[in-house]
C-alpha cells in the first residue's frame, strides 16, 4: 500500500495521542487549543508500513496579522518514533503535470532521530519525500477535491537538505 490523504479515526487519535500533540505545537503559534468539535485532523498515512505525516503548524510571525514565517512543521511517524521536522515550502511550477514542489529541510529535532546514523537518516528523509508527494499541496484527499467539483494535482516532492 502506498501513502494516501485521509481524515483521521478516532481509534488513530486516541493511538497516537494526537490531540495532545496538535496542542503542543497550536501553543508554539499562539493558537487557541485543537477542537476536535469543529475541526478535523488530516495525515498522510503508509497504513502498511505504519508510517504517517501530520502537518502540525505552519508558524506565524509575532504579530499573524504581518503574516507567515514560511516554517511549516510536520510530525513523521517513522520506525516507532515521531519525528519533528521542519521545512520550507518553497513552491513549484503549478501549470506543469505533475507538479515538482520543492521543500527545503530547516531543521529535524535531533532528539527525535538519537541513534540514527547516515543511512537511516538517508531512508527517513526518501520517505519524508514519498509522503510529502502524496501530501501535495495542502494535505487534501481526492474526495475533498471532488467536493469542490475539481481534480487533486499530482505533485512529485523534491526535498533541499543542506549539510551540517
Amino acid at each position: 500500500m502506498a501513502f494516501v490523504n485521509e481524515y483521521i479515526s478516532q481509534e488513530d487519535i486516541k493511538r497516537y495521542n494526537l490531540i495532545e500533540l496538535q496542542n503542543y505545537y497550536y501553543k508554539l503559534d499562539y493558537s487557541d487549543p485543537f477542537d476536535p468539535k469543529t475541526e478535523k485532523l488530516r495525515w498522510t498515512i503508509d497504513k502498511e508500513r505504519n508510517i504517517w505525516l501530520l502537518d502540525a503548524i505552519s508558524r506565524h510571525l509575532p504579530d499573524p496579522r504581518e503574516g507567515w514565517t514560511g516554517e511549516v512543521y510536520f510530525v513523521l511517524y517513522y520506525q516507532g518514533r515521531k519525528i519533528e521536522i521542519v521545512l520550507e515550502a518553497i513552491g513549484g511550477d503549478k501549470t506543469l503535470d505533475p507538479i515538482p514542489y520543492v521543500w527545503k529541510v530547516l531543521r529535524i529535532k535531533e532528539e527525535d532521530i538519537k541513534g540514527f546514523d547516515k543511512e537511516d537518516k538517508q531512508e527517513m528523509l526518501k520517505v519524508l519525500q514519498e509522503a510529502l508527494s502524496e501530501y501535495g499541496l495542502n494535505g487534501w484527499a481526492d474526495y475533498e477535491y471532488e467536493e469542490l467539483g475539481s481534480k487533486r494535482p499530482k505533485v512529485i516532492a523534491e526535498l533541499i537538505v543542506e549539510a551540517k
